[in-house]
């Protein structure tokens, strides 16, 4: 039977020293780019990629198909789509259709086609009249309780004062 030979720990082997200078430089220059020292890994953080810490090993991933469109899905703006559409509150990766209670890709392209669908514009109506409706009570609210601090009885502006007379008619 063979023996094994006791191997040194990684632990007792300096992590920083072995890292070169220019994946340090990488690492750097790359704003979506860190250094697991713990694991020796460079780990993206748009794709969750782990690659071992070697300058071409990196290079190469920059380069790379996968690489760049995931950068370019996770750098466009998506503004433009707000209140409807939200950043998830969950997963960062996603998107959150306030209209159609959705969770959506952060494909520029599937989130257009989102935004185009028959499905999305018809519920959007419904989702602005909502809004408008939650935005003239909760103004009724403020009203009211400032009204109430004042010490005032509220009474909405559209308020018909003919209303009052109801005894009026009794007695006829």
């Amino acid at each position: 039977s063979r023996q094994r030979r006791p191997q040194a720990s990684r632990a007792a082997l300096p992590m920083s020293a072995d890292i070169s200078e220019d994946v340090r430089k990488l690492v750097a220059e790359t704003a979506c780019l860190d250094l697991d020292l713990g694991r020796r890994k460079v780990v993206c953080s748009l794709t969750r990629h782990e690659m071992p810490p070697s300058a071409p090993a990196v290079q190469a991933y920059l380069r790379s198909k996968a690489f760049r469109k995931q950068k370019e899905w996770y750098s466009a703006d998506f503004s433009k789509y707000e209140p409807y559409v939200v950043a998830h509150k969950k997963d960062g990766r996603k998107l959150f259709c306030n209209v159609t209670r959705k969770s959506l890709n952060r494909i520029p392209k599937e989130v257009q086609r989102h935004w185009e669908g028959k499905r999305f514009q018809r519920l959007k109506v419904e989702y602005d009249a909502r809004q408008k409706k939650r935005e003239e009570q909760e103004m009724i609210r403020r009203q009211r309780e400032e009204a109430k601090a004042k010490g005032e009885f509220y009474l909405p502006e559209d308020f018909d004062e003919s209303m009052l007379d109801f005894n009026e008619e009794e007695e006829e």
